[in-house]
């Protein structure tokens, strides 16, 4: 019997290593590498004349787009230095890697890069590292930065994943933990915004953390404390985020907070007749579109305004994996591992699936026209024609002027009642003062010679019929 336990451990540590390899999550990959644009006002579509081979994820440069970041099939990253004159590629040999780092296969590499990213200035990059079938303490969220001053230079870590080193960070042993699933840089290049895969919720939560040169790794040690939305982008000034999905009770929202969560505004998806919103975004106009329907979560999505306004047909037959905004805001791409769309907020949605070899992930936006030496391909017929449709970002307010639900407010001058209901006699609930904020939930309602709109600002909910020295945030 001893003899017949001993093959038994044999046997299976033998087959260990084939079992890790089967459930290792490989990212899709491609050759073929795509860039899109609106410079000009139009969606166009051009190939990146380089012949990657296996390639899971790659970001142009932002101050020139024949430039590149870029992770192969064995989760390195490769990239070319902006400031060489020279447009080669080289291998990323900073820590968590070493010169020389070579893998057999993907499944054998410990610290397996899945996305890359160019802070907006072009001077760093994060990355994220996950192989959950070979667990490591370097998985999590990196970042790299050009000086070489002290001796952690150049690059930090700034998120570990739990499990399994949850008390690395700070966490219980048994903490259920999480995992980072995309990162996004503010435009003002000092923190990156990662959303998690909450564990223990089974839900998405968004985690701020510093670009910071963190000599003792504080920040790599600490457990997240998340801001329990489902989505969400930075705004314009790089100090809040529009969030959409689920909030912490699960009501499905849109709306801006701050950094910390404590200055957050939300609409309830179900004020505009939505059933499900996702993506939200801030336009140049200061207004703010989505993704979302009239049905849930996991069915179609159309492109919306801030007051539910439909400006697209369903997009495709599902949801989608990957979902990317034109720095515009003007057209979005949706990707799953079937198929690829455009729709633009005129109305206008291509399917260009065909157009990318292998359906390939290695498409992203660029803010500048196409470069001359990339190969402009042509769209195809659009599956459904849109026509060109007014700004939804209303114009500064008026005397006369219909708030729009969804608008985000401030106060310039003065005070602001807020009523607790849409009537003259009704109770003061609250008195706002120069530069607090307001989002419109409501209205308008008409009583007499005064329209009434529902508001909510950080300490009140009620209603508003004063619309003198309010303009729109930023």
């Amino acid at each position: 019997m001893k003899r017949f336990i001993i093959l038994l451990i044999s046997v299976f540590l033998l087959i260990l290593p084939i079992i890790a390899q089967e459930d290792f999550d490989a990212p899709r990959e491609s050759g073929r590498a795509y860039v899109l644009s609106t410079a000009d006002g139009i969606v166009r579509i051009a190939q990146f004349n380089q012949d990657f081979s296996g390639t899971i994820d790659i970001d142009y440069h932002p101050q020139d787009p024949r430039r590149w970041a870029r992770v192969d099939n064995f989760g390195i990253i490769r990239f070319t230095d902006f400031g060489n004159p020279t447009i080669a590629e080289g291998v990323y040999t900073f820590a968590p890697y070493v010169e020389n780092f070579q893998v057999a296969t993907p499944q054998e590499n410990k610290i397996f890069a899945r996305e890359i990213v160019w802070s907006p200035d072009g001077n760093m990059i994060a990355f994220r590292i996950q192989n959950d079938t070979s667990p490591d303490l370097n998985q999590g969220v990196w970042f790299w930065q050009p000086l070489r001053e002290i001796d952690t230079d150049p690059s930090y870590q700034i998120l570990r994943h739990c499990p399994p080193f949850c008390t690395a960070v700070g966490a219980a042993e048994g903490d259920p933990g999480w995992r980072a699933l995309d990162l996004e840089w503010s435009s003002d290049n000092n923190a990156i915004l990662i959303t998690l895969h909450l564990f223990d919720t089974n839900r998405r939560g968004l985690e701020i953390r510093q670009a910071a040169r963190d000599h003792d790794q504080i920040q790599a040690g600490t457990r997240p404390n998340p801001l329990l939305f489902e989505y969400g982008h930075w705004a314009d000034d790089g100090q809040r985020i529009i969030v959409s999905g689920r909030d912490t009770d699960g009501t499905v929202v849109f709306g801006t907070t701050d950094r910390t969560g404590d200055v957050a505004l939300m609409t309830p998806a179900s004020d505009i007749g939505m059933a499900w919103v996702q993506d939200a975004v801030q336009t140049p106009e200061n207004s703010i579109i989505m993704l979302g329907n009239t049905v849930g979560l996991g069915a179609p999505l159309q492109i919306i305004n801030q007051s539910g306004e439909q400006l697209t047909a369903p997009i495709g037959d599902t949801a989608f994996d990957i979902v990317k905004w034109s720095p515009d805001r003007r057209a979005v791409l949706l990707q799953s591992a079937e198929q690829t769309f455009i729709a633009q907020v005129d109305g206008t949605i291509y399917n260009i699936t065909d157009l990318l070899v292998n359906n390939s992930p290695n498409i992203d936006w660029i803010d500048s026209a196409i470069p001359s030496d990339f190969t402009l391909l042509t769209m195809p017929q659009p599956l459904v024609t849109g026509e060109t449709i007014a700004d939804t970002t209303p114009e500064p307010i008026t005397d006369n002027e219909t708030y729009m639900i969804g608008d985000l407010l401030v106060l310039d001058a003065g005070t602001l009642d807020i009523y607790s209901d849409p009537v003259g006699d009704s109770s003061i609930v609250g008195t706002l003062i120069p530069s607090e904020e307001l989002i419109i939930t409501g209205g308008p309602l008409q009583d007499a010679d005064a329209t009434w709109y529902r508001v909510q600002s950080l300490n009140f909910t009620g209603w508003i019929r004063n619309i003198d020295n309010l303009r729109h945030g930023q």
